[in-house]
């Protein structure tokens, strides 16, 4: 008698096909996910050992250059006319003379001072008669206690720095060591600064818990920066962790104090007698491989969970209910916003039809603020050009308000002051991204007139009155400063004489025509019309800045009919025309004026 098969037995159900079918799938790709994770996490460790070791070296080569150019100019200066008089014949100079060369040696002191941040300052020795003359207050009285400690350092690797009291020099004697004498001869003496040194060496500590020092080749001293932590104390406890050795140069080397991880790296300089070491936490530049690959792991587990679960709902009988999900989809692609009625299913598919429902409610809500989102995106780009624009012409202004003070015309430093100190008023008091056009008008009117103190009568600069009735127009936060500081820079800045620029303002119903035009040489056709190019490109590799910046800006706040325009002008330079939209009322402006 045949015996009939229990129900499933001797065949493969479709459950475990499926189960099959996606494990044959995924093996493969997961297999080529694990190794491409492995190799780009040794790659990623590479490639930070490398910027470590490099960033050392950089540092290291950088602050060599310092040092050799400070020895440089003491090997210079160490043979001045003036102060090797001063060391030996000070006694029989008349007062006069005597004042014209501490004056001459303060003012190579100050030039050796002015070469290097690193610098504090500048001190020479005269032993003979008790002096000294520093690049700070010209003269001193010669401390006893700090002249020996120069003299201990006589005879050192020249470039060396030597440690006295909490404070570092690189020093030179004349003669040199073998001829020395401690109360005739002269050092010239140069202090380094330790603040800025470890400013620069904090640099490294850009992490929690990483430190940088500069250590002495015998361990006399050291100079640390680091990110909340005591150096001193981290180095010690990577001693302890990794041997005496941690400061010699060598590949970057991971190195275990008490409970944590290290990644060290160190270079030394033999004209230093030194050497850098830098130490950050491994799971500050490495923790998030350890995370991703804990999260690799448990993506694995999910995914197979995953693959269970889809295969077995996959068995189960879901073309009705998916039927009516699609049909609703569609539904939502034709525009139709429709909802599913509740059929009381309380599975999966109810809870597919409970999320379809506010997804669609949510839907009717973003259409009604979809023209909100994309005032707020314009206004963010607004926001990121703007930030982009830095005066250029304040990298001189200093310089001037010395070179007035040093005249001593006072009118002038008075008059120069006031200008400036309301320009920085203007660009400083707030993060509005909208004024008023008087505003900006007044702003550019304290500009032109620091200019004209700045070139005197080389160029005359001519601003028509603002149309009173687009004074509260609001426009983009400094969009004309640049367009003037154009016309200064690359129109008449270079003109010996005769320089001219003209601002001026042409009305148009609720349109204005801000216009600025100079008498510089101008441009060619093919140079005018690739700037005319690059005003109408779009997209985010293009240059924003200048012109282009302030184009953008405009179109962004009125539209695309808004914006510069360029062209030749009458006065024979170039003439740039910026198109401004006056609103409805002035309340309404105000109103905006007020939201920011």
């Amino acid at each position: 008698m045949r015996r009939t098969p229990h129900r499933g037995e001797g065949k493969f159900t479709i459950f475990g096909k499926l189960i099959l079918m996606f494990l044959v799938v995924i093996t493969p790709l997961y297999t080529l996910g694990l190794l491409i994770n492995a190799r780009g996490e040794e790659s990623v460790r590479a490639e930070i050992a490398n910027s470590l070791e490099s960033r050392v070296q950089f540092y290291m080569n950088a602050l060599e250059t310092e040092i050799e150019r400070m020895v440089q100019l003491e090997r210079e200066y160490i043979f001045d006319k003036d102060l090797q008089r001063l060391a030996f014949a000070m006694p029989i100079m008349d007062e006069y003379e005597r004042t014209q060369r501490i004056i001459s040696v303060g003012g190579k002191l100050k030039v050796i001072k002015s070469s290097s941040a690193y610098i504090r300052s500048v001190k020479a020795y005269l032993p003979s008669y008790r002096y000294a003359i520093t690049s700070d207050d010209l003269t001193t009285n010669l401390i006893a206690e700090e002249y020996e400690a120069m003299v201990a350092s006589i005879g050192r690797t020249e470039g060396a720095v030597y440690h006295w009291n909490g404070r570092y020099f690189i020093n030179r004697a004349y003669p040199d060591a073998t001829q020395f004498d401690p109360k005739r001869s002269y050092i010239l003496s140069v202090e380094l600064s330790v603040p800025a040194l470890k400013a620069s060496l904090a640099g490294f500590a850009n992490y929690e818990g990483s430190g940088s020092a500069l250590l002495d080749a015998n361990g006399a001293w050291f100079i640390g920066g680091g990110s909340g932590i005591d150096v001193a104390s981290s180095l010690a406890a990577l001693r302890a962790g990794g041997g005496e050795d941690i400061g010699v140069a060598g590949s970057v080397r991971s190195v275990e104090a008490g409970d944590r991880m290290y990644l060290t790296a160190a270079r030394t300089s033999e004209l230093l007698q030194a050497t850098l070491v830098v130490f950050i936490p491994s799971h500050e530049v490495l923790g998030k491989l350890d995370t991703y690959r804990n999260w690799f792991w448990i993506l694995s587990l999910v995914s197979l969970f995953v693959i269970f679960l889809f295969s077995f709902w996959m068995y189960r009988l879901i073309h009705r209910p998916l039927s009516r999900l699609v049909r609703s989809f569609r539904s939502v692609e034709k525009r139709r916003l429709e909802l599913i009625e509740d059929t009381g299913n309380k599975g999966e598919f109810g809870y597919l039809y409970r999320q379809f429902n506010a997804m669609v409610n949510e839907l009717k809500v973003l259409i009604h603020t979809v023209y909100e989102q994309k005032i707020r995106a314009q206004s963010s780009e607004l926001k990121q050009l703007q930030s982009q624009i830095n005066p250029h012409f304040l990298y001189n202004s200093f310089f001037i308000l010395y070179r007035l003070a040093k005249l001593k015309d006072l009118d002038s430093v008075v008059r120069f002051s006031q200008y400036l100190g309301e320009y920085f008023q203007y660009i400083t008091r707030n993060a509005a991204r909208q004024v008023k056009l008087e505003a900006e008008v007044n702003h550019v009117k304290a500009y032109v007139e620091i200019q004209t103190v700045r070139f005197s009568e080389r160029i005359q600069a001519e601003l028509e009155p603002l149309p009173q009735r687009f004074a509260s127009v609001a426009v983009p936060r400094l969009f004309l400063q640049p367009l003037v500081e154009n016309a200064y820079k690359y129109g008449v800045e270079s003109k010996p004489k005769g320089g001219a620029i003209r601002i001026s303002f042409q009305e148009e119903e609720n349109k204005l025509r801000v216009v600025v035009e100079d008498n510089g040489p101008g441009m060619t056709d093919e140079a005018l019309e690739a700037l005319r190019i690059r005003l109408n490109a779009s997209g985010d590799d293009v240059e924003t800045t200048g012109l282009v910046n302030v184009h953008r800006r405009l179109c962004i706040m009125y539209g695309e009919g808004c914006g510069l325009r360029l062209s030749r002008s009458d006065l024979g330079g170039l003439r740039v025309e910026a198109s401004l939209l006056r609103s409805e009322t002035d309340e309404g402006i105000d109103q905006v004026m007020k939201s920011q």
